[in-house]
Formats: structure tokens, sequence, C-alpha cells
């Protein structure tokens, strides 16, 4: 691929991860289960939103707000 065009892609999917966080399942209102994973029209996929939050958001994030260190949404009703 071109690098000005991988550049390119590279800097919308950050700034798509800074207003919406990691997932578009979250941004869509879907909560993933208790194992991180949404379920969809019988298909399985893992929430990036799960995985180990960063030092600046760990245990504080509320539920909805993305962190600006790592784009974590945190998509529970309850804190990290």
């Amino acid at each position: 691929m071109d690098d000005n065009l991988a550049s390119a892609i590279d800097a919308s999917e950050a700034e798509w991860q800074l207003k919406h966080g990691k997932c578009l399942m979250c941004t869509g209102g879907q909560v993933p289960d208790d194992k991180g994973h949404h379920h969809y029209d019988g298909y399985i996929s893992d929430c990036p939103n799960v995985l180990e939050p960063c030092g600046l958001c760990h245990g504080c994030l509320p539920p909805g707000e993305i962190c600006r260190g790592c784009n974590r949404m945190n998509p529970y009703e309850y804190q990290c």
C-alpha cells in the first residue's frame, strides 16, 4: 500500500477512536457480556474495550467515557 494512503488511514482511524472509543459495537450501545464478547446475529466478536485499562483511566473511567490516553471506552454500568 502507498505510504501516504497508509498514513491517511492510520490518522483517520486514530481520530475516529478519539471520538468514539475502540469498539464500534459499544459505540452503537451494545454492552459486551461478562467474558468481553459482543453477540450479533449469531456472530461473536471480542470487544477491545474490555482490555485492561491504562494507568490513567484504571479504576476511574465512568461508563460511556473514553480515555484520552488509551482510547478505551468503558462500556459497563459500573466503574472499571
